[in-house]
């Protein structure tokens, strides 16, 4: 099993929710505790505050770092990565991409430079060795570019290069005999060409050629033009540096002059010769695929000689046919324009392991230096990263692959090879012949095996290479017709991405994740990362808030309110990763800051403000986004990582835990790029009957039927000491292996709980023999009384429901709009909530457990008590208020029970405060009712309570970004900042105030970008108390937020800027409300004239309301019996001012970016979870004693929020 990656944990952030102390969430603390109190034993249920508050490197989002090569300053290295552990990142993925400018694409400026070189493997010592005094993780792109390569494999003819299959036919009469050579192949073999730099006499063995690229030693290659040609064989490559080349070959026996052509062509290697007789008329170019007649074809391919067939077709029936079939390389180039200085190199064979070895060899002995491998050691490793299979159109072969068909499918290919000619990368294009039914059988065998060899002979190799070192093979699995599942739990860290995964699949985005995290979760694997947040002509669009947007050219639709076509809200298209499994962000990305600019396109590259982007494509097109300080939203990002972390931090205790485990042996996924040949409905999707109802789920692959051993757990379900499925789900499964059927007939005789929905699986997977047997066992299974079979899937919620069978979390309000993600780790059960749709969500959530229910806030790293909940029996009930494209967590802790809490309340009900009292929060006047569960009740009356009131008028001091006066060539990524003068603003009739795009004027922000600061002055009444608050809705804003009021600044969810507490800040008479706002960078770059940037529309940016304040007021509705002995911590004094309403006064909040934010110093008192108490009464209201203490002057005031008190904008 992969260890998990481990990260050196940071200074503790100056957060008073116990950043100085781990807390107990037990409320037994039986034995008066001691100024050295026992370390809890691992029976003891824990939340480690601590490490939430401040997750380690090892969870925190990292950062993929494109680079012009090793055209790179040391120094800038060392910077960027301050910058980026700063922002709150974990750690970074190296990705090198091409130098722009004239001139270096050439071979002596890739020497120098170029991937792989000793320049490279410098930067990577570099990179690592301040990686390691940072504690930052480091991942490395596995090849120059994508798909993978290495500069030792620089021709085709090498056997480690990427195989295809060929074929050639013709078409002959009945008794017909045929003399001469086979039919070419229908796809010539890849070639590469040169000219003579000087000309050649007979004789000669030194040719000067005009490039050496695509030559290599034992080539045979052909010289001269037609007429003139002959062949002679390579036996030296000269220097590749200079302007021409030498190539050393055997003596040339005629005259050449320049220019003469050199043509080298990949070599063919003959793998069968067969014939057949049509069922009816056939002949090459002709539409439709030719029938042949089964049993018919026959191997010739022993009468072939030195290319030559001599064969007299039977005299009998309709036309015959020759094929013949090649193996050459593809040809596949692994990067063009110049990333070594053996440029081409040629993608790597993936289903063989000389693939796999040729990689390694060049990593051992040129990238992973005695230095890399030391400091990579000092952070606890990393990952080698290979990006999804983009590797043409070719069919794809390998040199075993007709033995290795054999073993695996348990017949000879031969017979079946004219159903295999022509079907393409994934396998499922028309083929050029049909026989008969055995057709698709026989090529799904094809994509099996496919499959097979690439699991086998290359994830599983490469895992194991890279464990050698102490790191892993981090890898997206798709692209192939590869089972997903299957791969990914054979790679060390299995990956999605957002793009492909997006809204083209009509099924919701989580389900592809959920085919990756499936096989992960059995696989036991500790991380599963995504590639976010990349769409074509997004570049510095992209806006944290607002939805997830399809990733391709026509899909985009109109993107998010603000944001318009190709904006991306970056949170939604995360949360959906993590809603499908995903607990490792990579953002996409991070770019050194400049590099040259491009040659004959505008603003390639480098050279142009605001910065090297190597995802500026063909002077039309870019990719989004580039995070950095380039960005104005820069200053925000920590708060944004920070509450990421915390996310993926609970994403990554204990173990995943799904209701429902559904087979799926599709091969490939919906929407990525790759094979459709298996219907889609074997996915069950986001707006499914089961999903709507709450059952969560993934797909597992039928090689986890094959595991020795398995058995049914005893409550029904399977796989419980991994993800724990009570139930197995087929869903329109037409076909399962005879293998896979057996097991789980076997399973349900042990009382696994299957559900088959609609059609049972009635054919066999490929050619398989024993379709009788196959319908003998699935009469077998669907006999089982723990079986189920249904019409439709909209039958299985009722029927799970009435085999006891019920989601972990249950919605009051079933739909499509909430997702659930649940992790169980000793003692403690999280439940992570997403809000998919396009707005808020209240209502009551199920969670199926016992326990005292807690609310992890991720934005300011507050654990916090619920409180108002119900419990019954096995399940407790909580109400949840999640913001459009939003996400809550939970977390159910093993409690006595005996800790008083609201059942009911017609207000919203706060946490206990620290001694154990419990206020309500009300937004208006009016008299609102509290039951407790000790069975007392109570009246709270509010009255005098400030009205709400829109804030309509504004001052705006703008500090505009733009290209610096004197920025230019490799400085041109400087950025001038200029603070404009403040000027007025006001809201329309309908509150709305201006965007950056309808300010004019004196100032003009028309055109503009950077950072807005917002300011009002708001005026409260003299009756105004200490008991009372407000939230803060700012309603329609581009791009991120932070507040301060009176001078202090409040935490600020990015996610849901509709209710933002502002605690007790606010005080009687006038009070001072700013709102710093950080556009994105689009409409400046736009400015620029840059071509990439002009396709999309300027953005509406700023703060754009309408921006109300509802004021609140908290009342204690529950006075605790007196505690007794007050815990205190150890460490700092902590502070303990409160407003007399059991909430406590807000401070500079961490983790929200500028003043107050990042990892600071302070230890907030404490240390680092150790805990000094006296007199602690075994209580949770010791427990919350102690948590008060801790939260003091953190402005904490948790509440669940209840339909009618939400603030949300017109």
């Amino acid at each position: 099993m992969t260890q998990p990656r481990r990260g050196r944990r940071r200074r503790t952030v100056a957060i008073a929710t116990a950043a100085s102390l781990s807390v107990l969430l037990s409320p037994l603390l039986a034995t008066p505790a001691t100024a050295d109190p026992t370390p809890p034993t691992a029976a003891v249920p824990v939340i480690d505050t601590a490490a939430f508050a401040d997750p380690p490197s090892a969870v925190r989002p990292m950062f993929r770092w494109w680079m012009p090569l090793a055209y790179t300053e040391d120094s800038v290295l060392r910077e960027q990565l301050d910058q980026i552990a700063a922002s709150g990142a974990g750690g970074v993925e190296v990705a090198p991409f091409i130098v722009a400018g004239e001139g270096n694409q050439s071979n002596a400026f890739l020497a120098e430079y170029g991937w792989g070189t000793p320049a490279w493997a410098h930067k990577m010592e570099v990179i690592t060795e301040k990686a390691a005094e940072l504690g930052l993780i480091v991942d490395q792109n596995l090849g120059p570019h994508y798909p993978p390569t290495v500069p030792t494999l620089n021709s085709f003819n090498q056997p480690e290069a990427e195989q295809q299959l060929v074929f050639g036919w013709s078409a002959h009469a009945a008794g017909e005999a045929v003399t001469g050579a086979l039919p070419s192949p229908l796809t010539a073999p890849p070639s590469v060409a040169t000219k003579l730099a000087e000309g050649a006499t007979s004789g000669q063995t030194a040719l000067t050629v005009a490039s050496l690229g695509g030559f290599a030693i034992g080539d045979v290659v052909t010289l001269g033009a037609e007429g003139t040609s002959e062949t002679v064989t390579v036996t030296a490559v000269g220097d590749r540096l200079g302007a021409t080349g030498m190539l050393t070959v055997t003596p040339i026996s005629g005259d050449h002059a320049v220019d003469a052509p050199l043509v080298n062509v990949a070599e063919t290697t003959r793998l069968r010769t067969v014939i057949a007789q049509c069922e009816a008329e056939c002949a090459p170019g002709s539409e439709g695929p030719a029938a042949l007649v089964p049993g018919s074809i026959a191997d010739v391919t022993d009468k072939v000689v030195d290319g030559q067939l001599d064969y007299t077709f039977p005299a009998d029936g309709a036309r015959w046919v020759i094929i013949d079939f090649q193996q050459t390389a593809s040809g596949l180039v692994g990067q063009r324009g110049g990333y070594t200085a053996t440029q081409p190199n040629y993608v790597v064979d993936h289903l063989g392991r000389g693939g796999v070895d040729i990689q390694a060899d060049f990593w051992d002995e040129n990238i992973l230096t005695d230095a890399v491998k030391a400091n990579l050691d000092k952070v606890g490793g990393g990952a080698i990263f290979e990006d999804s299979l983009e590797l043409g159109e070719s069919q794809k072969w390998t040199w075993s692959f007709l033995d290795q068909f054999e073993e695996r499918r348990g017949y000879d290919a031969t017979e079946v090879l004219p159903a295999l000619a022509g079907i393409g990368i994934q396998g499922s294009h028309e083929a050029a012949f049909e026989i008969g039914e055995v057709g698709e059988k026989a090529r799904e065998d094809y994509r099996e095996t496919v499959s097979d060899l690439f699991v086998d002979e290359y994830v599983t190799p490469m895992q194991s290479w890279a464990q050698t070192h102490g790191l892993d093979f981090r890898v997206q699995a798709y692209g192939l017709p590869t089972s997903t599942s299957h791969a990914s739990s054979a790679s060390g860290i299995p990956e999605g991405e957002s793009l492909n995964f997006g809204s083209p699949n009509p099924l919701g985005a989580e389900q592809n994740y959920r085919v990756v995290s499936g096989g992960a979760h059995l696989a036991g694997k500790d991380t599963v990362s995504v590639e976010c947040c990349a769409v074509f002509f997004g570049g510095y669009r992209s806006g944290m808030a607002g939805p997830n947007i399809g990733g391709q050219f026509s899909d985009s639709g109109e993107g998010s309110v603000l944001g318009g076509k190709y904006s991306q809200g970056l949170l939604d298209s995360v949360y959906k990763s993590y809603a499908g499994g995903v607990n490792q962000l990579v953002w996409h990305g991070f770019a050194y800051p400049d590099a040259p600019a491009g040659v004959g396109t505008a603003g390639r590259d480098g050279g142009t403000w605001p910065g090297y982007q190597p995802w500026d494509i063909f002077g039309a097109l870019n990719v989004n986004d580039v995070f950095g300080p380039r960005q104005a939203n820069w200053e925000d990002m920590t708060g944004v990582n920070d509450a990421l972390a915390r996310t993926q931090y609970v994403l990554r205790e204990g173990q995943a835990k799904l209701d429902l485990g559904v087979y799926y042996e599709d091969l490939g996924l919906k929407g990525s790029s790759v094979s459709g040949q298996q219907a889609e409905q074997h996915m069950l999707g986001t707006d499914s009957a089961t999903s709507s109802a709450g059952y969560t789920y993934d797909y597992f692959a039928p090689q986890f039927l094959a595991e020795e051993g398995l058995a049914a757990d005893a409550d029904g379900g399977l796989f419980g000491d991994r993800s724990a499925y009570k139930a197995v789900v087929l869903n329109e499964q037409r076909t399962i292996s005879l293998d896979g059927a057996r097991s789980l007939r076997n399973l349900a005789k042990q009382g696994l709980r299957v559900y088959v929905v609609g059609q049972a699986p009635s054919e066999l997977t490929g050619a398989e023999p024993g379709a009788e047997e196959l319908a003998t066992v699935v009469a077998e299974l669907l006999a089982q009384p723990s079986v189920t079979q249904l019409g439709t899937e909209a039958e299985l919620p009722s029927a799970l429901s009435s085999d006891s069978i019920a989601p972990a979390v249950s919605p009051s309000d079933q739909g499509s709009a909430l997702g659930f993600v649940r992790r169980a780790a000793e003692g403690v059960t999280y439940d992570f909530v997403y809000n998919r749709s396009g707005e808020a969500v209240q209502q009551s959530l199920t969670l199926a457990g016992t326990g005292r229910p807690y609310q992890l806030d991720p934005w300011s790293g507050e654990v916090t008590p619920v409180g108002e909940f119900t419990q019954d029996g096995d399940s407790v009930t909580v109400s949840v208020d999640v913001a459009a494209h939003d996400t809550a967590i939970f977390a159910l802790v093993d409690d006595d029970g005996s800790a008083v809490h609201a059942v009911s309340s017609d207000a919203d009900v706060l946490a206990p405060a620290a001694d154990g009292s419990i206020s309500v929060r009300a937004t208006g006047d009016g008299t609102f009712g509290t039951e407790f569960s000790d069975g007392s009740s109570t009246t709270t009356d509010v009255t005098g309570l400030a009205a709400p009131q829109g804030l309509s008028t504004w001052s705006l001091a703008a500090q505009t970004w733009g290209p610096a006066p004197d920025a230019t060539g490799m400085t041109a990524s400087k950025t001038e900042k200029v603070d404009q003068p403040a000027i007025d603003i006001t809201a329309d009739a309908d509150g709305k105030l201006p965007s950056w795009r309808e300010v004019t004027g004196e100032v003009d922000l028309s055109n503009a970008s950077g950072l807005g600061t917002y300011s009002t002055t708001v005026t409260l009444p003299e009756a105004w108390t200490e008991s009372d608050g407000a939230y803060l809705s700012l309603g329609d804003v581009l791009d991120t937020a932070q507040v301060w009021v009176n001078g202090v600044q409040v935490v600020v969810n990015q996610a849901d800027r509709a209710r933002i507490d502002l605690g007790h800040q606010l005080e009687p008479g006038e009070n001072r409300i700013e709102v710093r706002v950080a556009t994105t960078m689009f409409n400046a770059v736009k400015a620029t004239g840059d071509s990439n940037y002009q396709t999309a529309e300027q953005q509406r940016t700023g703060l754009m309301g309408p921006v109300t304040l509802t004021p609140y007021r908290d009342t204690v509705a529950f006075e605790a019996p007196t505690a007794t002995a007050t815990p205190q911590p150890t460490g700092e004094p902590q502070p303990t001012s409160t407003d007399g309403t059991g909430t406590t006064a807000p401070t500079s909040a961490p983790g929200n970016g500028g003043s107050g934010s990042g990892n600071g110093d302070s230890d907030a008192g404490g240390q680092d979870g150790d805990l000094a108490t006296t007199g602690v009464d075994g209580s949770l209201a010791g427990f919350l004693a102690l948590l008060g203490v801790a939260l003091a002057g953190t402005g904490a005031a948790f509440l669940i929020r209840k339909r009618r008190g939400r603030v949300t904008s017109e």
